[in-house]
């Protein structure tokens, strides 16, 4: 946890950034970090008990067409080969019918990801709904960290030329995506042709960024706090479905807005939050999120 607060204040505080990670990683002993996938911090639900399913599974059963894997995850993972996609997502319906069946079409994408905050819900076989693993299995999980994160974080800190303990940023980005690609049941053989291929170390802090990303699927508040730090995805966007009222802005939301119910019974203290805020559903950036241009 350390390991994530130290990099995500890197721009704003390096110097502080950096003694802390280099106060983790310089002892192992009183500091020790995941070495496995079995040192996942995920809630597990029971499953057998409607009290107690997954909530995205359980939501799934009844709302379908809001369930579909998102367009900049899907095209991301197809531009690379990336092997989690078969676990990430379902091949489109449409894909799997045969010639003379009803509705057929010839080469319909296997995978196909749909518009984030369209205006109206998708049409359900033509497109890709998360895997059984993330969006189906009401005895699912519920992840907090993996143990590919701090490894991501390590492979950053070296990038930036800090100390790790002798740990490159090569070996660590590698032990990283090979934690992941373990973690979603990839067999040796293609986790190899991955990063020897498409996933092949290339020395940039951006390629850390999108491994990390892609690894963090179903951790939404990670992955949107990756993305304000570093503004990976680039590919992400305004949700268009209100063009109203989200036209004056070029990139999704800066923070959670504080409920109105907070804001009236303690609005003298949120008022000093609030000065700066034009648009409160898009709230202000946080103080670690150093992008330039964006509003």
């Amino acid at each position: 946890m350390r390991l994530r607060l130290a990099i995500r204040i890197s721009e704003v505080s390096p110097e502080l950034a950096k003694t802390t990670i280099e106060e983790v990683l310089g002892n192992s002993t009183k500091y020790p970090i995941m070495e496995s996938n079995d040192d996942n911090a995920f809630f597990w639900w029971i499953g057998t008990d409607p009290n107690y399913y997954e909530p995205i599974a359980d939501q799934y059963r009844t709302r379908k067409t809001e369930y579909c894997a998102s367009d900049v995850m899907v095209n991301h993972l197809l531009e690379n080969n990336d092997p989690r996609i078969e676990v990430y997502c379902t091949p489109t319906s449409l894909s799997q019918l045969s010639p003379g069946q009803d509705g057929y079409v010839e080469d319909y994408p296997r995978f196909r990801g749909y518009t984030i905050g369209a205006s109206s819900n998708a049409v359900a076989n033509q497109y890709s709904i998360w895997g059984y693993r993330y969006g189906q299995d009401l005895g699912g999980f519920s992840p907090y960290m993996r143990v590919a994160e701090p490894w991501f974080i390590i492979a950053e800190a070296a990038m930036l030329g800090w100390n790790t303990g002798g740990i490159t940023a090569e070996e660590a980005y590698n032990k990283a995506v090979s934690y992941s690609l373990e973690e979603n049941g990839i067999s040796s053989a293609d986790a190899e042709a991955y990063l020897s291929g498409s996933g092949k170390f290339t020395g940039e802090k951006e390629q850390i960024w999108y491994e990390q990303w892609v690894a963090m699927f179903k951790q939404a508040m990670e992955g949107w706090s990756l993305y304000r730090r570093t503004g990976i995805p680039s590919e992400l966007y305004p949700a268009p479905g209100r063009p109203a009222n989200y036209s004056n802005h070029n990139v999704p939301p800066f923070r959670s807005p504080y409920p109105d119910k907070e804001r009236n019974l303690n609005s003298a203290n949120c008022a000093q939050f609030d000065v700066d805020v034009v648009d409160n559903l898009w709230g202000k950036q946080m103080w670690w999120d150093t992008r330039t241009g964006v509003y």
